[in-house]
């Protein structure tokens, strides 16, 4: 998180799930995957998917996709 708290941080169930986040978004391969099955993400509003690009739109619908497969609960 921010040093001066302005930005948003990752809401996790616990170390494990925020560990495995951290080691994505630093390109790591993580220790091992958190289960997904009864997840819940929450998506941005739609003004998110107006600023992006066709090729980011593509990316995240398959990767929500993906997600979905697997059991995870997106709002």
């Amino acid at each position: 998180m921010s040093p001066q708290l302005d930005s948003l941080g990752i809401f996790t169930r616990g170390a494990a799930d925020a560990a495995f986040v951290e080691a994505a978004l630093a390109r790591r391969p993580p220790a091992a995957p958190p289960a997904l099955a009864g997840l819940t993400l929450g998506l941005p509003g739609p003004h998110f998917r107006e600023q992006c690009d066709a090729e980011v739109l593509h990316c995240l619908d398959e990767a929500l996709a993906r997600l979905r497969a697997a059991g995870v609960r997106l709002v």
